[in-house]
């Protein structure tokens, strides 16, 4: 919810304190993988599970170097911070298709409560 509200904070926002809590509230409560990463990688196969991580998390992180080195400038020059959506709707979209795709998953080995 605060992901698709992020322009508007963004546009109401009036002195550096506001920016601090903004970006303080958005690393605190964002979502990683981090206490469910031994889950995801238990469901790749034994002998490709390297070569699927790696190249994955290197191909994400090329991905969103470009995107965001070239993309985010003219977005927020053309359409302000609203062209931020552009970017968060995607990635909201994605997330969600892929806990939705673990919770099946995991409901299919009976080890989802």
């Amino acid at each position: 919810m605060v992901a698709i509200m992020s322009p508007i904070l963004l546009n109401n926002i009036s002195n550096t304190i506001e920016l601090l809590l903004f970006q303080l509230f958005i690393v605190v409560f964002a979502p990683t993988t981090f206490p469910a990463g031994a889950v995801f990688y238990t469901r790749f196969p034994v002998l490709k599970r390297f070569t699927c991580g790696s190249f994955i998390f290197a191909l994400s992180r090329a991905l969103m170097f470009a995107v965001s080195s070239f993309g985010t400038i003219y977005l927020i020059d053309y359409f302000n911070h609203w062209g931020l959506l552009f970017l968060i709707i995607p990635i909201l979209i994605g997330y969600t298709f892929g806990v939705n795709h673990f919770i099946k998953l995991e409901e299919e080995a009976e080890s989802y409560y």
